[in-house]
């Protein structure tokens, strides 16, 4: 059974940086970034099923600071491993929260 994951920056809505977020958008450089602490962190070999060009596909619309820090609040939190997905969600919900706010 394959699950499906679907978050409003995953589908483009919403793919712009959140206001006050740092304007770099996430790259290749910061996928690289994610999957040496995902190698770290879960005592990975690198390259096992990570693919930072997949993944930087994925997190194009994502700024660099929320990418790393939704993959550190994951490790934190979690002990499972860390999907695209994961951090897909995050972003959305941090950034309904700053919507929310205004």
């Amino acid at each position: 059974m394959t699950e499906t994951f679907t978050t409003d920056v995953a589908e483009g809505s919403g793919a712009e940086p959140a206001p006050g977020a740092a304007a770099r958008p996430a790259d290749i450089f910061t996928c690289r970034e994610v999957i040496r602490i995902i190698s770290g962190v879960e005592r990975r070999p690198p390259g096992e099923r990570l693919d930072e060009y997949y993944w930087a596909e994925l997190l194009a619309g994502c700024t660099e600071s929320e990418v790393l820090e939704a993959t550190w609040e994951h490790y934190r939190r979690q002990s499972r491993p860390i999907w695209p997905a994961d951090i897909l969600g995050w972003v959305a919900a941090r950034r309904a929260d700053s919507d929310a706010d205004r």
